[in-house]
């Protein structure tokens, strides 16, 4: 094995779930850190070849640190993919998009008219705040401050 390959960790560290490594010392034990890799590959358009875009991050000290770490970068190259794919939309078209796929839902009869109505109503009234937002501020870390900020009694009611 060449000298190359050893210091590598995604070559030699334990793969301890899809895209997380224990980091090793030189005696091969586990350091106690951990590196994070996400690769996407994806699109542009029909006609061209895909392609691949990474990030990664290491010496993560714990593995729920490491987790968090991995779906940022997961947010952040799914936004890099938004853009280059088709540009960023905000929410008002998204939302539109969506209203639209359930209408051909609707038409197709498989969905009722309530669930349709109150997936509508919902939308409008939870997140027209978001309008003018751009799709790619989205993220898990957004969307979990926004539901804990957010008395859940009063979203049903």
């Amino acid at each position: 094995m060449s000298d190359k390959n050893t210091k590598n960790p995604y070559r030699n560290g334990r793969k301890v779930e899809a895209g997380i490594w224990e980091n090793l010392k030189e005696d091969g034990t586990h350091d106690g850190t951990y590196s994070v890799r996400v690769s996407r590959r994806f699109n542009i358009d029909k006609t061209r070849k895909s392609f691949q875009l990474y990030m990664r991050k290491r010496r993560v000290p714990t593995l729920p640190q490491a987790r968090r770490e991995k779906r940022k970068i997961e947010d952040t190259l799914s936004a890099k993919a938004i853009k280059l794919q088709n540009g960023d939309k905000t929410w008002r078209e998204a939302r539109d998009q969506y209203e639209k796929y359930l209408q051909n839902r609707l038409s197709d009869q498989t969905m009722a008219h309530s669930t349709y109505d109150n997936v509508v109503k919902t939308l409008n009234k939870h997140t027209s705040q978001w309008n003018n937002k751009m799709i790619t501020w989205f993220n898990v870390e957004v969307l979990e401050n926004y539901l804990n900020s957010q008395d859940l009694t009063q979203i049903g009611g």
